[in-house]
């Protein structure tokens, strides 16, 4: 049964569950619009090294969790730079659903 979302302020310790997420959304929806180059470049910078530096130079990355039962999974998230005025959100198409 689903208990909602919640919201929280990702740690360090989140990179490679963030990369996971964002490089599955990417592959699915993004890189066939770009070169193999440039889809390579892109997904890079989305590698659970670059989170963790992301994370060290002042980004902050919000995570929507979701919780069942057992589980609580990640399924989206917003995340910015305090010095630009950039926010990207992602959610799991099964988010945007309303699937499990």
């Amino acid at each position: 049964m689903d208990k909602g979302f919640t919201v929280r302020l990702a740690e360090l310790d989140d990179a490679a569950a963030i990369s996971v997420l964002v490089s599955q959304l990417t592959r699915r929806f993004l890189v066939e619009d770009f070169s193999p180059a440039g889809a390579a470049r892109l997904l890079d910078a989305m590698s659970e090294q670059a989170v963790r530096s992301y994370l060290q130079q002042g980004f902050r990355y919000h995570l929507a969790e979701q919780t069942s039962e057992n589980n609580t999974e990640l399924v989206g998230g917003g995340w910015l730079r305090e010095t630009i005025s950039i926010c990207i959100i992602c959610l799991l198409p099964k988010v945007l659903k309303g699937k499990d």
